[in-house]
């Protein structure tokens, strides 16, 4: 197994049947990325978090175009990284992922030791390995130099001030402590209240009407059902209420976006009722179901605001029986799954969304379907 170090206390192990990029420091060395003979790419979640990979720890090769070492003019180095599908480039805003580097003034000490480095890694990973050197003409539209950045990306557009309404029961706002918090309406706890009381009610006016027919000595009138009738009723009313005290206590009332320690966290009262931090979250997922328009007036029915969580679960935070568009672009929107970016809103779930990805650092995803 030969060693190839590398610039920022890196160092390339390279085998037959593996190549390893390491970071080493005073307790030693670690893995920060390898490749085996499968040709899939396996990472650390340091890594990942550094070069905004996918959660997951692993990497398909097919989610890489092609292994590039390039020459850098502005530092004087060579630069060992991926050249990323841009499916994947549109959740990190960047096709290049840099992997290692060597400054090399003369431009050839460490070229023989890069290049074989790139080649080793191009080989298990079945993808074609591409050189760029200082005096090669401008490269292909797909390989970008020197430090292979996109296009400059649309501009963005701003996303709406806040308080706003995600539905009639929920609003996205800044708490006291500055931070984004999704708040619920007051009046959703006082009806379930009001609820609890009203069925509590009925379902002791129907327990001291079958115990008062029996105990009051008088033949029981009517039909002899009505007695099973009155208790099945009581016995319903019992379950609504056990029904409604169950979702007034698991029900959230406030859910903070904390972006200081980069968590979600959804309370009801004082108490934490879980919490989300945002290593353990893929993206924000948006899910939207549009109505055909057969009449005037019709449009979105019903949306969706969930957590994609790293275990590819899905977390429920809020839902709205009525979306409201902004500035008339929900209609135009397609249909299926795509990557919602900050100038392509056009709904207030949209928006909530945007403004707890952008806190947190996360990707967002819409998906849209018809009835």
């Amino acid at each position: 197994m030969d060693t190839v170090p590398a610039a920022e206390n890196l160092s390339v192990e390279l085998a037959p049947e593996a190549w390893r990029l390491l970071h080493s420091d005073l307790r030693g060395s670690y893995e920060l990325l390898c490749a085996g003979p499968d040709g899939a790419l396996r990472y650390s979640e340091a890594f990942a978090w550094s070069r905004h990979l996918p959660a997951g720890g692993a990497l398909a090769n097919g989610h890489v175009e092609q292994v590039v070492l390039g020459w850098s003019e502005s530092d004087q180095a060579w630069h060992l990284g991926l050249l990323l599908t841009p499916q994947l480039a549109a959740l990190r805003d960047s096709r290049w992922c840099e992997l290692a580097s060597w400054p090399d003034p003369d431009q050839s000490d460490f070229l023989e030791l890069a290049e074989r480095a790139g080649q080793t890694l191009a080989a298990l990973t079945e993808r074609p390995f591409q050189l760029i050197t200082p005096q090669a003409p401008a490269p292909a539209p797909q390989v970008r130099e020197p430090l292979f950045e996109e296009a400059p990306p649309p501009p963005e557009r701003p996303l709406p001030q806040l308080p706003l309404a995600f539905s009639d029961t929920w609003s996205l706002e800044i708490g006291t402590t500055g931070m984004l918090q999704l708040v619920r309406d007051p009046k959703v706890a006082r009806a379930m209240t009001r609820r609890i009381l009203w069925y509590t009610l009925w379902a002791a006016v129907y327990v001291f009407l079958i115990v008062a027919s029996h105990l009051s000595g008088i033949a029981m009138s009517g039909p002899p059902f009505l007695p099973l009738l009155a208790a099945f009723s009581a016995l319903v009313l019992v379950l609504l209420i056990a029904r409604n005290l169950v979702l007034r206590h698991n029900a959230p009332d406030l859910i903070i976006i904390d972006n200081y320690q980069r968590q979600i966290r959804a309370r009801r009262g004082a108490a934490v009722l879980w919490i989300r931090r945002a290593e353990q979250i893929q993206s924000i997922y948006v899910s939207e179901l549009q109505r055909k328009r057969r009449r005037r007036g019709d449009g979105l029915q019903y949306a969706e605001l969930n957590l994609h969580l790293s275990s590819n679960q899905f977390q429920h935070l809020l839902q709205s029986a009525q979306p409201l568009s902004i500035g008339g672009a929900e209609g135009d929107a397609a249909q299926g799954v795509s990557v919602l970016l900050s100038h392509s809103y056009g709904t207030n779930t949209q928006a909530v969304a945007l403004h707890i990805a952008q806190a947190l650092d996360l990707p967002v995803w819409l998906d849209r379907r018809g009835d």
